[in-house]
Formats: C-alpha cells, structure tokens, sequence
C-alpha cells in the first residue's frame, strides 16, 4: 500500500531475472514483506523482498514454498525456505493437452486404440512431443516449441505444480493446518457452511398464478419434445467456447472437434441417450472442483474461490438445451 509501482521501475530488475532466468518461488503467509512502522496515516506497505529459484536449483528442489513471516518488531518479513516432497491424498486427475494433435501419427494411433480407451497410456509413451506436452503444462507460451528447452519446461512446470499446491492453511483463530487430512477437512468444513442446511419442506407453485401466466403455444410445446437431431448436436459442438478447462473426464472439447471423424458416434450417442432416457450418467453429471486463489497470497480457505469444471458431455447437452 502506497503509491503503486510503475512497470518502468521494475523494468530492469526484471530483465535480469528473464537472464538469470531466475523464477519466484510459490508465497504463503504475509503478502506485504516491508513496512516503515510508522503511524497511522504515513504507513507505508510494501512487497519488496522477493524469494527467487534459478534453473538448476529448481531441477534439484522443484517442490519449494517460501512462508512469509510475522515481522514482529522487524520492518521486514523473514522469509522461510521448506522443501518438501507433497503428500497426495487423492490420484491426480487425468488431462488431456490438445497440442499432442499436432503430432502426425496422433490420428492413426487414436483409431487404433479409442476402441480400447487407451489413449493416455499410449500418448504418454510418445518421448518425442515431450516438450511441447511441458510448454503447456507450465504456461511458458514466450518461449516457441522447437527449442531444446526441456529442462527449463520441466522446472517451469515444477514451479507451477509448487503453486498450486496448497501446503498450508490458517483457520479462523489463526491455527496453522500442514497436515494435508487436515488442510481438507476445513476446506469441506468452511465451504460446507457457506452452502447452508437443506430445507426438508418446500413450498409447492401456486397453481392459480401458474394458470393466469404466459403459457406456451401448442407448437411451442411439440418444439420443445420433438427429437433432437444429430445436426442440432454437431452445431452446438461447433459453437462451443474453446481453450477451457476439462473436467473429470479430462478431456477439453478440442479433442471432439479435432477428432470428429473418430469419436463422432459414441458423442451423438450419449446426447441423444440423455434426450431419450432423461437419464444422465453419474460419470457424465460429475465435477471436478478447482481452487482459485482470490488474492496474491492465499492463506485461508475464504482466499480461495471454488469452480466447478463439468465434463464435456454434460457441457455439450446443456448447449444443446439452451
């Protein structure tokens, strides 16, 4: 807090972490690390104490946080380095990266193996798209494929993982959770509370004011229960937004339109069986629920924001409905 920093200020600094090739470090605890202790209306917080990992370094301790401390009488916060190796209670979800179709054998592999549903083991066996699977998977989209940049992917996407992992979290009374059964029980507890307790009686429509309402016309009616063609599901594919994050299954709509020809039926199949059933498949009507930190520097559940990411089936039957 104070007067806010120009880009120009920090330009050179800047550079020469782009030379040194020099990456911050995932933060936790206290965003602001200096502060001039003077009183109320001249104040002045600040983040100018930085905790850095260069190539190599990262290469040999990927998994890094450093913890901001409470500078206590001190201007400036401690900074704490922990390397640690995480502890996952959950296997990670599978996902699919859409730059493996660039391959030239992608699509005779695929046919060969969609049958079999084994797509993943067998794309990940592929030595030679390394690269270009680890320039997504770390974000580092300055640096074109093409590069021998293996190592540098590889630690980018070590410091991303780092980032995103939550380590550490404070409850309301300011208790610090590491445990990683602990750090989920109050992300379930917190969140949990926000949705409320079910009501167990709820009140019916009033049937009066539903027969006085606007009311749909007979053809309106026989539109909304005539059969939905597969030309209606391949628009909606067509029109869908691109370059979102997958759900549960993993995979982002680009595999279905990239691989129409291939996985055409078994998709028209799914939509129409839900149009024909009004079932919808507990594989299908699943989540999976990413965390998005709300401030630079989250350290309670409350900095977080769920978001609830569906799987492409449910996404593409809510697009043909609307």
């Amino acid at each position: 807090m104070g007067s806010p920093v120009s880009p120009s200020e920090v330009h050179g600094f800047q550079g020469m972490l782009d030379t040194l090739k020099l990456t911050p470090l995932r933060s936790i605890g206290w965003h602001f690390t200096w502060c001039n202790k003077q009183e109320v209306g001249r104040k002045v917080y600040s983040k100018i104490d930085w905790a850095l990992g260069d190539l190599n370094w990262l290469q040999q301790y990927g998994q890094v946080k450093a913890d901001y401390l409470n500078p206590s009488i001190s201007d400036h916060s401690p900074i704490l380095i922990k390397c640690c190796t995480y502890a996952t209670l959950h296997p990670k979800p599978f996902r699919f990266y859409p730059n493996i179709m660039e391959q030239p054998d992608f699509k005779s592999i695929l046919r060969q193996v969609w049958e079999e549903k084994m797509l993943l083991l067998e794309v990940e066996k592929w030595s030679r798209v390394e690269e270009q699977v680890l320039r997504q998977k770390s974000r580092a989209t300055w640096i074109k494929c093409g590069d021998v940049n293996s190592k540098y992917f590889h630690a980018q996407w070590k410091i991303r993982c780092s980032q995103n992992a939550i380590t550490a979290v404070y409850t309301d009374n300011n208790t610090k959770l590491t445990d990683p059964r602990a750090i989920e029980d109050e992300f379930i507890g917190v969140f949990t509370g926000l949705m409320g307790s079910s009501n167990s009686n709820l009140p019916c429509l009033n049937a009066e004011v539903v027969k006085t309402g606007v009311c749909l016309t007979l053809q309106q009616q026989k539109d909304l229960i005539k059969e939905v063609t597969k030309e209606e599901i391949i628009e909606a594919i067509k029109t869908m937004p691109k370059e979102k994050a997958p759900g549960a299954d993993g995979f982002p709509i680009e595999f279905f339109t990239g691989n129409w020809d291939i996985v055409n039926g078994e998709v028209l199949e799914v939509v129409q069986q839900f149009f024909i059933t009004g079932d919808l498949m507990l594989a299908i009507n699943t989540t999976a629920i990413t965390l998005i930190p709300k401030v630079p520097s989250p350290t309670k559940v409350k900095d977080y924001r769920p978001i609830a990411c569906c799987t492409s089936s449910y996404k593409i039957i809510s697009k043909v409905l609307t």
